[in-house]
């Protein structure tokens, strides 16, 4: 008879903890109990994530287990945001999550991180939340956007900005109103319009990869951004701006303002911020891994609608 998943999730939990014990032990102390973090997700390549209490019920650590599926995904992780730390600079770099300790255990990555505290997700206390953080992860992104921005030669735009862009000219299921969008990128990128320009990506920039680290008496927390297996120290602009804004359910002029502002970093006009995202979009679908197709076509369809309404 087939196991069923939530006992096959039991065993990963029980026998990641017999393992990884006496290591937690001696990065943050005596060990009591480990529970998983979150639900279980359809994915295939999901990870396992334990949350680690001492014996007093106390959060202390946070680990992250590879499946077998992808079993290096939670080091690629860790390296992109070891990479991310080091062109941002100190200042920036602090609010990308840095691991206790990284390594691999029969074959599967793993990673032991502080235990940070999640956003909120409903209630008044959220919504407050939300406001409170929203402006620091816009300047925050904004200011990354700066500190990354380099220019991308002829081979780099054929292969990260035109091969996208044809990409979802070419791949089915994609609406005719992101063709025509597309196909209006290709065109201004060929005239000089808008010029292919690299920044750092986070590629999942959305709440639940938000974290608040506790600072000093008096002081509010630092946000910590978890989360980086599908960053590129050389990818898209845009992307990250659109999938925070409907994360945060962000009002259209407010991300019209920040659209803007991006804008006139990347030298075009704010109209031409849709090619970046569609490049960045089209860049994804050329390689999914385990990303299910009828999901990114949601995506692709979701976040040019954002970027639509806004401009």
């Amino acid at each position: 008879m087939a196991t069923s998943p939530s006992l096959d999730r039991n065993f990963e939990v029980k026998k990641w903890s017999s393992l990884l014990g006496p290591l937690l032990a001696d990065l943050v102390g005596p060990v009591g109990d480990f529970e998983p973090l979150c639900g279980e997700k359809e994915a295939v390549d999901d990870t396992l994530k334990l949350c680690v209490r001492d014996h007093a019920g106390t959060p202390r650590a946070a680990v992250l287990v590879s499946s077998d599926v992808a079993p290096d995904l939670v080091a690629r992780a860790m390296e992109r945001a070891a990479a991310a730390r080091r062109v941002l600079g100190f200042s920036l770099g602090q609010h990308v999550i840095q691991p206790l300790h990284t390594g691999v255990f029969q074959g599967r990555s793993f990673s032991v991180l502080p235990y940070l505290t999640p956003m909120r997700e409903r209630g008044v206390r959220a919504r407050l939340e939300k406001r409170w953080l929203e402006p620091q992860l816009l300047d925050w992104l904004r200011a990354a956007t700066l500190r990354t921005l380099t220019e991308v030669g002829s081979a780099g735009r054929e292969s990260r900005f035109e091969k996208p862009l044809e990409h979802l000219l070419e791949r089915e299921g994609i609406s005719s109103r992101v063709r025509a969008a597309a196909d209006d990128a290709l065109v201004g990128l060929h005239a000089g319009k808008w010029a292919a320009r690299h920044v750092l990506m986070h590629g999942d920039l959305w709440a639940g990869n938000v974290l608040l680290a506790p600072r000093g008496l008096g002081q509010r927390p630092l946000t910590v951004l978890i989360d980086w297996p599908g960053a590129m120290v050389r990818g898209h602009a845009i992307f990250d701006l659109v999938r925070l804004a409907r994360s945060f359910r962000m009002r259209p002029a407010l991300l019209r303002r920040e659209l803007e502002r991006h804008a006139e970093l990347l030298g075009c006009k704010p109209h031409d911020t849709l090619a970046h995202l569609l490049a960045a979009l089209g860049w994804q679908g050329l390689d999914l891994e385990h990303f299910p197709a009828q999901r990114y076509l949601r995506m692709v369809s979701t976040c040019f609608d954002t970027l639509s309404e806004a401009l």
